[in-house]
C-alpha cells in the first residue's frame, strides 16, 4: 500500500519489476520505500512495519519515519542507519566510475535510463549490504523457507516423475531456480560464514532469482504446472509462482536498493543528512458495533452499493454471521501501525493529505507473510 502524504510521491503495482522501476526514468516511480519496509521485517511472524520518506530537498534533509504494530524494536533505527550508511558508500562508488569515465557534468539533471551496474564496482560494500540484511532478517526467511521447502520439493521430484527425468524450457528454469534458492538458504543457515561465503550466496541468489523470473513471467505455464502436478490428497494445488516470489523477495528488495545507489537521478538522495523517528505504539481504541443484523445488513449495503443481485441471500448470512461473531457491541480495536504512522505524520510534521512542506513524501508498509 502507499499514500501520498506529501508534493511528489509515485507507486505502481507490486507485481512490475522493482529493479526496472528504480533505473528507467521514463516511469515515475520511487519503489526504494517498499525495499527498506520490506528489510524492516525481521521477525517470523506477527510483525507489521510501515515506513515513511519526506524528503526537503531546499533543506538537503530525508527523514525517515517508522512504526509497527508494537513498539519499534530498538535495533531496527541503528540497524536502517547503518544499510543507509553503506548505501551512500556504494552511491559514491558509482559515482566515482561514472565521473573516471565521462564528462561529469553530462549527468547533471540526467533524466534518462541508468546504464548495467558494473559487476565489480562496489563488490565488497554490495556484499556487506547484503550479509547485513539477511543476518538481520534470519528468521523471517527461515521461517518463509520452512513454509515452501518441502511442497516445493515434492512439486520437483513429481516434475521429474511425469516428464521422465527431461526437463527443457521453463521447467528446467523452475529445477534451476529452486535448487538455487536450496542451496542458497542452506548455506545462509549456516554459522560463521566468511566474507567469500557471503559473495558466493550473493552470487548464488542473483542467479537462482534470474531464473525464478522468467518463471513467474510465464503465468500460464505455472499454473497448468500447477493443476497437472496437484497432490490428490490437497485442497488447492501448491502454487509455484507465489513460492518463487516469496522466496526471491528479500533479493529482490536488496537489488532494488543497489540499483537505487546506482541511479545518477537518485544520486541527491545520498547527498541529503538522514535522519530516522520513531512512532510510538497507539492504544487500543474502543469502538461501538452494530448491535443487530439489520444494523450490519445496512452496512452492508452502503459497502456495496446495491452492486449485488436481488434475490441474492450472501448479504443476509452475512450480517447474521457478523453478528454472532460480534456479540458484544463494545469492542476493543488495534491501531494498525500505518494509520497510526499517518496520524502522527499529520500531527508532527506539519504535513497534511494536501500536501505540506516537506519536498516529497509518501508511506509502503510490509507484513510477514
Amino acid at each position: 500500500m502507499h499514500k501520498t502524504i506529501g508534493h511528489h510521491h509515485h507507486n505502481v503495482s507490486r507485481r512490475e519489476d522493482v529493479v526496472e522501476q528504480v533505473v528507467n526514468a521514463n516511469r515515475c516511480t520511487f519503489p526504494v520505500l517498499d525495499a527498506l519496509a520490506s528489510i524492516s521485517v525481521s521477525e517470523p511472524r506477527h510483525q507489521v512495519v510501515a515506513l515513511a520518506l519526506q524528503l526537503r530537498s531546499q533543506e538537503r534533509r530525508i527523514r525517515l519515519t517508522i512504526a509497527e504494530n508494537d513498539d519499534v524494536k530498538d535495533s531496527l533505527v541503528p540497524y536502517l542507519t547503518s544499510v543507509w550508511g553503506k548505501l551512500r558508500a556504494l552511491s559514491d562508488e558509482y559515482a566515482g566510475q561514472r565521473a573516471a569515465g565521462e564528462d561529469p557534468q553530462r549527468l547533471d539533471g540526467f533524466r534518462g535510463d541508468s546504464r548495467s551496474i558494473p559487476p565489480d564496482v562496489g563488490l565488497s560494500i554490495r556484499v556487506d549490504i547484503f550479509r547485513e540484511i539477511y543476518q538481520y532478517t534470519m528468521q523471517k526467511n527461515q521461517r518463509r523457507v520452512g513454509k515452501w521447502r518441502h511442497p516445493f520439493s515434492t512439486l520437483i521430484r513429481q516434475l521429474h516423475k511425469v516428464r521422465g527425468g527431461n526437463l527443457h524450457g521453463l521447467e528446467k528454469e523452475l529445477e534451476s531456480a529452486f535448487f538455487g534458492l536450496d542451496h542458497a538458504y542452506y548455506l545462509l543457515s549456516k554459522q560463521s560464514l566468511t566474507e567469500e561465503d557471503w559473495r558466493h550466496i550473493m552470487i548464488i541468489m542473483r542467479v537462482a532469482a534470474d531464473r525464478a523470473k522468467l518463471v513467474t513471467e510465464d503465468n500460464w505455464t505455472c499454473e497448468i504446472l500447477a493443476n497437472q502436478l496437484k497432490d490428490p490428497e490437497a485442497a488447492v494445488p501448491f502454487q509455484p509462482r507465489r513460492a518463487l516470489e516469496k522466496l526471491t523477495s528479500q533479493h529482490r528488495h536488496f537489488h532494488a536498493l543497489v540499483a537505487f545507489a546506482h541511479s545518477p537521478r537518485l544520486r541527491f538522495a545520498f547527498e541529503c543528512d538522514l535522519s530516522i523517528a520513531t512512532v510510538p505504539k497507539s492504544p487500543d481504541q474502543s469502538v461501538q458495533l452494530p448491535s443487530s443484523v439489520a444494523q450490519w445488513k445496512s452496512i452492508i449495503d452502503n459497502i456495496c452499493m446495491g452492486s449485488y443481485r436481488r434475490g441474492e441471500d450472501w448479504p443476509d448470512q452475512e450480517a447474521e454471521d457478523l453478528a454472532s461473531v460480534f456479540q458484544t457491541p463494545a469492542f476493543s480495536a488495534h491501531i494498525h501501525c500505518e494509520c497510526a504512522l499517518i496520524e502522527y505524520l499529520e500531527n508532527n510534521t506539519g504535513v497534511s493529505r494536501r500536501g505540506g512542506n516537506a519536498g516529497g513524501s509518501g508511506i509502503a508498509e510490509k507484513k510477514v507473510v
